[in-house]
């Protein structure tokens, strides 16, 4: 997805996971002046969470992708800025259990959680398969055409 956060709060900005059944499901999320992942079947004992070490582009456009593995390890969970691979720090490596709930997605937040304010978001994607790193290519993405009226 393309995003421009023009703040440095902490929300999910596309996540299909809620505040109940222990957090159950994924998240890409707001964490400060960073981008983190979790994937979780119970918080905080069955997990993964990797978050960005470097800063991610503030008040301007930036294309930001999540691939997976299915490993069940934060190895096969990457985070992508602009086409490239970010640095991750792992602070979370016990996934066990199924991340699996019948949540929607939603976009700005968590399942009964607040809203990520003043966030924009175009061109969202989502695959059922792990892309390969040249497929993230930034290359091959460009931003969609956004109206302001």
């Amino acid at each position: 997805a393309w995003l421009n956060l023009p703040h440095r709060r902490n929300g999910g900005l596309i996540a299909k996971m809620g505040t109940a059944n222990g957090f159950r499901g994924f998240d890409l999320w707001l964490n400060g002046n960073k981008l983190a992942a979790h994937l979780i079947s119970t918080f905080p004992n069955d997990t993964i969470k990797v978050t960005t070490k470097g800063l991610f582009p503030r008040k301007t456009w930036f294309h930001a992708m999540v691939t997976y593995d299915g490993s069940r390890k934060a190895k096969g969970l990457k985070i992508y800025i602009n086409g490239k691979s970010s640095p991750l720090q792992v602070d979370n490596d016990t996934l066990k259990g199924s991340i699996k709930n019948d949540l929607p997605l939603t976009v700005g937040r968590r399942q009964n959680s607040p809203h990520v304010l003043y966030m924009q978001i175009t061109g969202l994607q989502i695959y059922n398969r792990t892309l390969t790193p040249a497929a993230v290519s930034y290359t091959q993405f460009t931003l969609p055409t956004i109206f302001s009226v």
